[in-house]
């Protein structure tokens, strides 16, 4: 709801005289285009800084995608290759080992069969078969008879008594070698369909960390190896064995296409937020995951962006001093050119709008309430027994009752409204927009606040003063200046021939 007007008061409120309030306001202008400078060249360095930071950190998380990318195309052929020699050796095995039957196995021509058909495959470490119940028959990497060795509990033995064919291991920690290691392997089935046993690989995960190894980019870089149903076929760094993650979003990006990058942030192995680029093993169920932690990505960045701060904090430094040079000087004019305004404008007692500021303020207004329609008061007011206070106490006193007044007729005026010191113990006051019954109510809240206020002295009881109040307002538009502040002054006289401490209005 809108104050009522005479009656809203400063927000602040500031008892500073309003007449310093306007002056400070003017005296703002000249510093404008100064300021605006220096505002514009500060903000111009930080938009450029942050713009050269930004843009090197989209450089930095590209040079990571290209890399993360390149790695895991690189792993992805490897793995195809590898695991194509061994599908390829496992249809070889299998086919010479159902011709010729299991039980032929048993011996050491069976184990040197092994050995001889290995070595057209350099790159896979061990083979082995099992028999229909898991047991191991004889193995590459062992001399005939190798140890008891059951197999049946392994993932990829169930599966193929399940039915399947072809299975894609997990790692795993190898029974015959000892080390870690994934398999591929193939069932042996009667004609009939029966499992009579199965042949298989073991390729160490060591033969993967190497290459591994050589390609990362980054100290901390991952990469792995994965089954779609979440099973871990090899991982740097390594896991615990039998980790799985069917979770992980990079299968709902896989499933989407073949390759690509995204960032994780958490990654669903580790935990840690990662950038990631990944790549399906053309002809298997597996994909390759390369990344690189965030913190690893953006360590170069963040290098960067601190050079960049304080290149910035330099320049805005160095723009701070050259800028509080020119503001100094263009205060110390500002100071002066304002202080030759305030005198010129403001009683040096009070700090109010002298009788001229006053008048020249009061005859703006009136032009403006006739262009608007709008009506205008003004009070006249005069401290009671004024010459007796200065007689009784001193001039000094006398000097502290006209700036009580001063105060507090500021605390309880509104911004928009003016007051001048036109006479010794005389006050004015100008207030736009306010008929006569609301500025009779004005005058009358000033009066009795100013009489209920005391100024403390040194000895004795609190000294307390009181005010008449002569009430005028507009009543046509060819009112002026002088016409109101006689009415008002006429106003005044005849509260005071009423008794003093009250209002009276013309």
């Amino acid at each position: 709801m809108p104050a009522e007007p005479g009656f809203d008061r400063p927000s602040t409120g500031d008892t500073a005289p309003m007449a310093h309030q306007d002056l400070a306001q003017i005296h703002q202008q000249p510093r404008t285009p100064l300021l605006v400078m220096v505002v514009s060249a500060a903000l111009f360095s930080i938009i450029a800084a942050l713009a050269l930071v930004w843009e090197n950190r989209d450089h930095t998380i590209e040079a990571a995608d290209r890399d993360n990318s390149d790695i895991a195309r690189l792993v992805s052929f490897h793995v195809s290759h590898v695991l194509g020699s061994s599908v390829r050796f496992l249809d070889e095995a299998a086919t010479t080992i159902r011709s010729r039957g299991i039980a032929s196995f048993r011996s050491d021509q069976g184990q040197r069969f092994l050995v001889t058909l290995a070595a057209k495959y350099p790159e896979l470490q061990a083979i082995a078969l099992a028999d229909e119940q898991g047991q191991l028959v004889v193995a590459s990497s062992l001399p005939y008879p190798p140890p008891n060795i059951d197999y049946s509990d392994r993932e990829y033995f169930r599966r193929h008594r399940a039915g399947e064919g072809l299975v894609i291991g997990e790692v795993i920690m190898s029974r015959s070698l000892g080390r870690r290691g994934t398999t591929i392997s193939r069932a042996i089935r009667s004609p009939q369909g029966k499992l009579e046993g199965v042949v298989l690989i073991t390729i160490e995960s060591a033969h993967f960390m190497e290459l591994f190894r050589k390609i990362q980019r980054a100290p901390h870089q991952a990469i792995s190896v994965l089954r779609m149903d979440g099973a871990v076929f090899v991982r740097s760094p390594e896991v615990e064995l039998g980790s799985r993650v069917p979770q992980a979003p990079v299968f709902e990006h896989a499933a989407r296409g073949g390759s690509g990058v995204y960032f994780e942030e958490h990654s669903a192995i580790d935990g840690l937020a990662r950038l990631i680029a990944f790549e399906t093993v053309d002809g298997f169920p597996l994909l390759v995951a390369a990344s690189q932690t965030r913190d690893e990505v953006l360590a170069p960045w963040r290098t960067f962006a601190g050079f960049v701060g304080g290149g910035l904090l330099l320049t805005l430094g160095l723009l701070g001093i050259a800028s509080a040079h020119a503001f100094k000087s263009v205060a110390q004019n500002e100071v002066l050119n304002f202080e030759l305004e305030r005198q010129a404008s403001t009683d040096s007692l009070t700090g109010l709008f002298n009788r001229r500021q006053f008048l020249a303020l009061a005859d703006n207004e009136l032009s403006r309430s006739k262009r608007y329609s709008g009506p205008v008061a003004v009070l006249m007011m005069d401290i009671d027994h004024f010459k007796k206070i200065n007689d009784t106490y001193g001039h000094k006193i006398g000097d502290l009752v006209l700036q009580r007044l001063a105060s507090l007729c500021t605390r309880e005026l509104r911004d928009i409204d003016s007051i001048g010191r036109i006479g010794g113990e005389e006050f004015a006051i100008l207030l736009p927009n306010t008929n006569g019954e609301r500025a009779a109510e004005v005058a009358e809240r000033l009066r009795k606040t100013i009489a209920e206020t005391g100024i403390a002295l040194e000895q004795g009881l609190p000294l307390h003063f009181t005010v008449s109040i002569g009430v005028a307002t507009t009543h046509d538009v060819e009112t002026n200046v002088d016409t109101l502040l006689s009415q008002a002054d006429d106003a005044l006289y005849e509260a005071k021939r009423a008794g003093r401490n009250r209002v009276a209005a013309g």
